[in-house]
């Protein structure tokens, strides 16, 4: 997130294809970006990536991207492509159309290759911008607003061609800026800057989105993946079958002979100097050599596709082998996530439950019910503090500050948003668990000014009831009161205590 940025100084910006929207499932298949200084294109980065999951390429994919396992099939993997374009990036701004997404799928990456690095430059959503600076487009959607403000780039699902559209939409964003004269608050230091980042501090961290901070509390919901039923699960390990390779044809054409003759035609011409019998002196010449000629050409072109096909052979073996054993890891991978022990759960949990996972500071315990698939999880919640005290009206760039009752509604949302996510999160580990207890608490100073946690919200959230939910599209507080639930919010927006369920816990 950006704290004050200049539009004229160096930016990059980047773009990611995937083999589909689901961040612990899908893989990164093309990594494009642009660097920009003094607002001229200065570099580009691109590069496919093979993710070595030659099942996750659908129809719907190559349709969307037109990248296909061929494609990629010779590209090198994530964990080589990477350092390259973090490399290439360094420490600059980065730029991206819906942000979120490519940034969650890069760090997801380097937490699985690298584990403690992490992509943590300043960043802008053009996404998130361009809502405010074109309140009037259809929606905002890259390819829309490529039409809708005539852009000369091309959107077609291209990581350089959409930067390129990314890189134009920014000149337009700041065309606004520049014409408004105040700028916006998140990209250019204003009076009331520092008095706002003061009351959003917490731990020393400062956290806040740019134009819209209030979305990292209300809706990091939707950052929750797909939850699967057993069967959904079997369904998919058993239609897993290894991607045969398609060896590459030899393109170099058998050598024919007249084409041979073309060629003693011509060093006959250029040899012969005589006049007289000319014609017929070529004739012999070519004559004498094109049998000779033609076999020392044929065989030079059969043994280079021999060699070309030996090669290919050779690759196919090494290709289908490395492709039945990451069908074999995935297959494992479902087999264990299906029949998971104690050991696996805990672990599980545990990652899901990190703080890397939260975008501010939340404390979290829990325990197991393993007979009845139980797990109550205690939650902290932010602090109504940190909650943005500026809002932004459609249209305008222009931040207004929020009513008491604002703040208080958007720290309703927040509690119902990272249950949901919790839940999600953890249903999502196993279909072994099939019920999660979410009792979050609030820190509050009793009548003697002592801090204590008051439990605010209660939830026990089902596996059955959220089995194949398109969850980050579900409005977070409507869905939580599906479930029974204990809550008890007045119409000004404060949430009183509630007792939270208590179960037995058998571990």
């Amino acid at each position: 997130m950006v704290d004050n940025f200049d539009f004229t100084k160096e930016y990059v910006c980047i773009d990611i294809e995937t083999t589909g929207l689901q961040l612990h499932y899908d893989r990164i298949i093309e990594i494009g970006a642009l660097r920009i200084e003094n607002n001229k294109i200065t570099g580009i980065f691109q590069e496919y990536v093979n993710p070595r999951r030659s099942w996750l390429f659908k129809p719907g994919v190559t349709q969307i991207n037109g990248i296909s396992e061929a494609t990629v099939r010779n590209a090198d993997t994530i964990d080589k492509v990477l350092p390259r374009f973090m490399a290439f990036v360094g420490d600059s701004v980065v730029i991206a159309h819906n942000a979120k997404f490519d940034l969650d799928f890069i760090n997801a990456e380097l937490y699985d290759n690298y584990a403690a690095k992490s992509f943590s430059n300043k960043y802008i959503d053009t996404l998130e911008v361009s809502r405010i600076c074109f309140p009037k487009a259809p929606n905002h959607k890259l390819s829309t607003l490529v039409s809708y403000l005539k852009l000369s780039a091309k959107n077609a699902h291209n990581s350089v061609d959409d930067c390129k559209c990314v890189y134009e939409l920014v000149n337009k964003i700041f065309s606004i800026l520049l014409k408004d004269g105040k700028g916006i608050n998140n990209f250019v230091e204003t009076s009331n800057y520092s008095t706002a980042r003061e009351r959003a501090v917490k731990d020393g961290e400062y956290i806040r989105s740019q134009m819209n901070g209030t979305t990292v509390f209300t809706e990091i919901h939707k950052r929750s993946v797909k939850i699967y039923s057993q069967q959904d699960l079997g369904k998919m390990a058993s239609e897993m079958h290894p991607q045969k390779y398609e060896k590459a044809l030899f393109l170099k054409p058998e050598p024919a002979r007249d084409d041979i003759k073309r060629i003693l035609e011509l060093e006959a011409n250029s040899q012969i100097k005589a006049v007289l019998f000319k014609q017929k002196k070529i004739d012999k010449y070519i004559s004498d050599n094109i049998d000779s000629e033609y076999e020392t050409a044929y065989n030079r072109w059969s043994l280079e596709k021999e060699a070309f096909d030996k090669e290919q052979e050779k690759i196919r073996e090494q290709e289908d082998r490395k492709s039945e054993q990451v069908v074999r890891e995935k297959i494992k991978q479902i087999a264990e996530q299906c029949d998971a022990n104690n050991e696996y759960i805990i672990s599980n949990i545990d990652r899901a439950l990190g703080c890397k996972n939260f975008p501010y500071h939340i404390e979290t315990t829990y325990e197991i019910d393993i007979d009845n698939g139980i797990v109550d999880i205690k939650a902290s919640l932010p602090s109504i503090e940190q909650i943005p005290i500026e809002k932004y009206e459609y249209g305008s760039i222009i931040g207004k500050k929020k009513t008491q009752k604002d703040i208080k509604f958007d720290f309703v949302q927040c509690a119902f948003s990272i249950a949901l996510y919790i839940a999600s999160c953890v249903l999502g580990i196993t279909p072994k668990i099939k019920q999660v207890f979410v009792s979050e608490f609030d820190r509050r100073r009793n009548k003697d000014g002592d801090l204590k946690d008051v439990f605010v919200l209660s939830v026990k959230f089902l596996r059955g009831m959220m089995e194949g939910i398109d969850i980050p599209n579900v409005r977070p507080q409507e869905f939580c009161m599906q479930f029974e639930n204990r809550c008890n919010i007045t119409t000004t927006g404060i949430m009183k205590a509630v007792k939270p369920f208590e179960r037995e816990i058998k571990i």
